[in-house]
């Protein structure tokens, strides 16, 4: 009858592994924004190790008081769920959002993920063992997160 409103949940894809913090007070210092981010990649890294993945693509939205989303996406070269790798490469980006008035929920999406394989390490006297370089090709880039971008999303 239009009374009441209806709050409706977007279709997720079920493939989407995402965790969300929403807090009382809203946020907007960066070292708190840091703190958060850390805590969220933890239990993401949980899931995904639950499920058997790695991330490949990781999504950091921060929903504004002023009901605005900003937004921060890092890719890797190779799946990951190595804690400190993956803060480390949200949080060197963190100078970039402009929390506004406060940030009253950040969610964190592993948009895209993949199977987690084993590594199998030989071990040779003779010959050395290539160096892992895919930190330094794993680069965040920032999103431009309008309605439009997240409805396509």
């Amino acid at each position: 009858m239009g009374r009441r409103s209806e709050p409706f949940e977007p279709a997720r894809s079920p493939e989407v592994i995402e965790v969300r913090r929403a807090f009382g007070e809203p946020i907007g210092a960066a070292e708190t924004i840091a703190r958060y981010t850390g805590k969220l990649v933890a239990t993401l890294c949980e899931a995904l190790e639950a499920k058997g993945l790695g991330a490949r693509r990781l999504d950091l939205l921060f929903h504004r008081v002023d009901n605005r989303i900003e937004a921060i996406r890092v890719g890797t070269a190779v799946p990951v769920r190595d804690v400190k790798r993956l803060t480390r490469l949200l949080t060197d980006r963190i100078e970039t959002v402009d929390p506004g008035f406060g940030i009253e929920v950040m969610t964190l999406a592993a948009t895209l993920a993949e199977p987690f394989g084993a590594k199998q390490i030989i071990s040779s006297l003779v010959e050395e063992p290539e160096p892992d370089i895919t930190d330094l090709i794993d680069v965040p880039r920032r999103l431009s997160c309008g309605r439009r971008a997240l409805a396509e999303r």
